[in-house]
């Protein structure tokens, strides 16, 4: 199984964000150059300078979730009840929480009341779930806690039964990696 990562986090940069700000820089630098296109000299070359200012109209569009750009990484390996079972997980923090991509392979599609769970586990044991799904594959998840603080990662399979709590049937285990 995963050990914990060590600490020292560096989170990795959000490229979306620089990106927005690129866009955002040069359509800023668009509208100044419109203003600046209406200047004009008036009688010749020793003449007066003549502003005549163009209206312009900078429209930003902002696409995206609220990403902050702090992000972690989880490599999953197989347990003993899913040997052939890998997986990594992506952990995004957005104004809502810690959105997490799960990419999962080597598990089969569970339905009839059955499911996966997916958990954020501290060191001291406290487990929080984070969604259910039924396969693997290209997987949206949420958090409300960090993963700092909750530096493990499992998925386990689970019935529908009542129950709220891990049924313990852990198929894919791994460390939050802070390192960026």
């Amino acid at each position: 199984m995963a050990a914990d990562s060590e600490s020292g986090a560096r989170p990795a940069v959000d490229l979306i964000a620089a990106l927005k700000s690129a866009v955002l820089f040069a359509l800023i630098a668009f509208g100044l150059a419109s203003l600046l296109i209406g200047v004009r000299t008036e009688g010749g070359p020793t003449g007066a300078l003549v502003f005549t200012p163009r209206p312009f109209a900078v429209a930003v569009i902002v696409v995206g979730s609220g990403s902050h750009g702090t992000r972690f990484q989880a490599a999953l390996g197989p347990t003993r009840l899913a040997p052939r079972a890998s997986g990594e997980a992506t952990m995004t923090r957005t104004s809502s929480g810690w959105r997490i991509h799960l990419d999962a392979t080597g598990l089969p599609r569970l339905a009839d009341g059955r499911f996966y769970e997916a958990w954020l586990r501290s060191p001291a044991g406290v487990l929080v779930p984070i969604g259910t799904f039924n396969e693997g594959r290209n997987v949206t998840l949420w958090a409300g806690v960090s993963p700092e603080a909750f530096r493990t990662f499992t998925v386990t399979r689970e019935q529908a039964d009542g129950a709220q709590a891990s049924s313990g049937e852990k198929v894919l285990v791994g460390a939050v990696s802070t390192d960026g």
